[in-house]
């Protein structure tokens, strides 16, 4: 028999699938193919399964892709949670500027040259 179109996979892999789920093998059924597997009823590979076979390979398969889908959302999680403690860090870790930006240094500087016009030198040397 061919293999699907839409997934390419073959009966025979549907078949060691099955049967390493009987034998609670997960990581045998994962290799050999179930997560690869569409998932649908009508799919040429599944041709010929039992009801209830079926219906368990569509049950593990659904079972792992949210498992795999709610570890990638952690790892994503993990990853933005530590990219925001590095930035804050960095954020902590940089020194204060010391210069004024240029319209304020320019403001700063009028006003120090109003108030050297206003008030007379009394310094005593």
């Amino acid at each position: 028999m061919p293999p699907c179109p839409v997934c390419k996979a073959l009966p025979a892999d549907l078949l060691l699938a099955m049967k390493a789920l009987q034998e609670d093998d997960l990581d045998a059924a994962l290799h050999a193919g179930l997560t690869g597997w569409c998932g649908q009823a009508h799919c040429p590979a599944a041709t010929g399964l039992p009801a209830l076979d079926l219906q368990r390979l569509q049950s593990a398969r659904e079972e792992r892709l949210r498992a795999f889908a709610a570890r990638q959302r952690h790892h994503a999680r993990n990853q933005r949670l530590a990219r925001r403690e590095r930035e804050r860090a960095e954020h902590r870790a940089a020194p204060p500027s010391a210069a004024l930006p240029g319209a304020a240094a320019l403001a700063l500087a009028r006003a120090k040259a109003r108030a050297n016009a206003r008030t007379p030198d009394t310094r005593q040397d």
